[in-house]
């Protein structure tokens, strides 16, 4: 049926008629506008199966992004490499206390309560170990103090 048609009706054509009309065409039939300039219908996309998505996924995964490569130890390392992850887990969270302990000490306000707590928790850990050291050597008592201040002037008690 496009072939019947006098070239004014044409695909191409009707696309510039859309958009620089001139008096010489006369107006366009709305069955051609339905085809696309190169004659076929328009249609959707098919859709891809659930196979190739998923080998889509697993090779974009397998794909290095930029750094480094790395890769997981295996066998005599890979121990060594848990002992080596847990030791720094348990250096990253004693790091993590001590500056919570500190925020919370400097008197900040805080509205997550787990950072609240382990602050202060830290804070008062802090506290009982200054007051162990400075209790430790006895001159934190008044007592003892004074009766060291009495032999230095020479008068025993």
């Amino acid at each position: 049926p496009l072939a019947q048609l006098p070239p004014c009706y044409q695909p191409a054509t009707l696309l510039s008629l859309f958009t620089q009309p001139t008096s010489s065409y006369p107006a366009p039939v709305l069955c051609a506008v339905a085809t696309m300039p190169q004659g076929k219908l328009l249609k959707t996309k098919a859709k891809k199966s659930a196979g190739s998505q998923k080998r889509k996924a697993v090779k974009a995964k397998k794909k290095s992004s930029k750094g480094w490569k790395t890769h997981a130890a295996k066998g005599r390392k890979a121990g060594s490499a848990r002992v080596e992850a847990a030791t720094t887990r348990a250096i990253n969270a004693k790091n993590e206390a001590i500056v919570c302990g500190r925020a919370v000490s400097a008197g900040n306000t805080f509205f997550l309560n787990d950072i609240k707590e382990r602050g202060r928790e830290e804070m008062e850990k802090g506290q009982a170990e200054r007051s162990k050291r400075e209790m430790k050597g006895g001159s934190n008592k008044v007592t003892k103090r004074l009766k060291d201040q009495l032999k230095k002037l020479g008068k025993e008690v």
